[in-house]
């Protein structure tokens, strides 16, 4: 056959094959399946949920994605000139304005998402002490 790649061939000539005897075939793990399921579903949920949160962790884990072109192409420019020392400094220039967003994205995830969620835990403590002094517990009474 034209083109075609050539096989693996075993010490007795032939080509090799998956092993047929003695092994075998693992079974899937039960609810492995239903787990992954559920984690993409929660994960959908969240996302649906709080873009704006998630549209910040993305910005978090790469914060200079929409420059990383431009940023590139002006560090192949410096360094086609042979010129170790500017190279280092638009790295450290790079890094200096990463870090900057990152910053700016976790004082934003801290006041859109971590404090609305400490407060709203903080109420609900607060709602649950009231009820326990009042005997509003929801317990069976006497």
């Amino acid at each position: 056959m034209a083109g075609a790649r050539p096989r693996s061939v075993g010490a007795s000539g032939r080509p090799r094959t998956a092993p047929t005897g003695g092994v075998a075939a693992r079974a899937p793990v039960p609810g492995r399946a239903d787990a992954a399921s559920a984690s993409f579903v929660g994960f959908e949920r969240f996302v649906a949920q709080r873009p704006e949160v998630f549209a910040l962790l993305v910005q978090l884990l790469i914060p200079l994605a929409t420059e990383g072109a431009r940023l590139m192409s002006e560090e192949m420019q410096v360094a086609a000139k042979c010129l170790p020392h500017r190279t280092a400094e638009m790295r450290m220039g790079v890094m200096k304005k990463a870090q900057k967003r990152q910053r700016g994205c976790l004082d934003e995830l801290h006041r859109t998402f971590t404090l609305q969620h400490q407060h709203l835990l903080k109420s609900r403590a607060q709602i649950r002490s009231r009820s326990v002094c009042l005997g509003l517990s929801g317990g069976a009474g006497p």
